[in-house]
């Protein structure tokens, strides 16, 4: 009971401590750079992972299982964790409110399913860093099976090749750092990265031994954590045949799901 108490009783003030430091002095001095310098919160992964360890649970859903069967002290510790969770969460959602309000609607003709993707879209290939299109690379790394999977980003040569490195990444990667895939999509960004739910997600898989791929000095780093991606199907032509935008950093279709809608069209 003491490991329980004393980690769930360290872990809610930690929330706290970071909620108010960021609304007192980051988002009330600099509110329209609020999305620039909400990064330091990826230490909440570490957070959640000690929580993870220090317990022996899997996730949300088993610690929250057993408090209910621990003490009172471990019970309110668990309930000030979570009062601080859902203040944290909603403060996020008035922080995408005012991020909305300041970047408009959203355009009205994004590119759906049957239009033409634009072909000439610049990428670098990711390693010798050559600038082609989008175009060429869809042409030119076609498989036998008549199909390839194309993975873009839109950081820097440096960190991009960092994550290759460390991932082993099979596929083509390329580089995209005008954003002009990511815009012609519409593909939004999201201050929602750093919800209680995604920072626990991480942590829990970090506590079962899963090694998150390093990122290089933050002084060094060109990317944005807050963009959010999509998964997209063209045929040969280059018209889009699937789309999926995601909403959140876990929301991304499975293998199966992106199959069986490419081919009912």
């Amino acid at each position: 009971m003491t490991c329980w108490l004393e980690v769930v009783r360290l872990l809610a003030p930690h929330c706290v401590l970071s909620l108010r430091l960021i609304i007192d002095d980051v988002f009330a001095a600099n509110s329209a750079g609020f999305m620039e310098g909400i990064g330091v919160l990826v230490g909440g992964i570490d957070a959640y992972t000690a929580l993870y360890r220090s317990t022996g649970m899997r996730g949300k859903a088993e610690v929250e299982a057993a408090v209910g069967g621990r003490g009172r002290d471990v019970r309110t510790a668990a309930e000030a964790l979570l009062d601080a969770e859902q203040n944290w969460d909603a403060f996020l959602t008035k922080v995408e409110e005012f991020s909305a309000a300041q970047l408009g609607p959203a355009a009205a003709d994004m590119l759906q399913v049957g239009d033409l993707l634009p072909g000439d879209i610049p990428l670098y290939i990711v390693g010798d860093d050559l600038k082609t299109t989008l175009q060429s690379v869809a042409q030119d790394s076609l498989s036998e099976a008549g199909v390839q999977v194309v993975v873009v980003t839109f950081g820097g040569h440096e960190g991009a090749l960092q994550w290759q490195q460390q991932t082993g990444c099979p596929f083509v990667y390329c580089r995209n750092p005008d954003l002009s895939l990511y815009q012609a999509l519409a593909l939004r960004r999201t201050v929602e990265v750093w919800s209680t739910s995604t920072l626990s997600y991480y942590g829990s898989i970090v506590a079962q031994g899963v090694e998150l791929p390093k990122v290089i000095p933050q002084k060094n780093l060109q990317d944005d954590p807050h963009q959010m991606g999509a998964d997209v199907t063209v045929d040969r032509d280059g018209r889009i045949v699937f789309v999926h935008r995601s909403v959140t950093v876990r929301d991304r279709p499975s293998v199966d799901g992106i199959l069986a809608a490419t081919c009912m069209r």
